[in-house]
């Protein structure tokens, strides 16, 4: 994963064109049903994933769009992001 970004990230300086865009991820995690996001922190660690983990206060505090009332916890990952399939494609021609 942390590989596969650093590729991206060189093939948009090659071409020039925006690829990815890196806009970050959250993750909620609702009370009782934490199994995938817990996991998900353990994959983070393991692999160096930069993230934060933020309390239901914190989720309202920094995401004010959402009710917490339900978070157990949420996982920020601020360098994921999405890929520009089409211009991907365009750029491997």
């Amino acid at each position: 994963m942390r590989e596969a970004r650093l590729r991206w990230l060189e093939l948009q300086a090659e071409t020039g064109e925006t690829l990815m865009y890196e806009n970050g991820a959250l993750i909620l995690a609702t009370e009782g049903h934490c199994h995938w996001e817990d996991a998900t922190a353990e994959t983070f660690d393991k692999l160096g994933v930069p993230y934060q983990r933020f309390n239901g206060a914190d989720v309202t505090h920094h995401f004010p769009q959402f009710k917490a009332e339900d978070i157990a916890y949420a996982l920020y990952e601020p360098e994921a992001g999405m890929l520009m399939a089409h211009r991907i494609l365009i750029a491997g021609t």
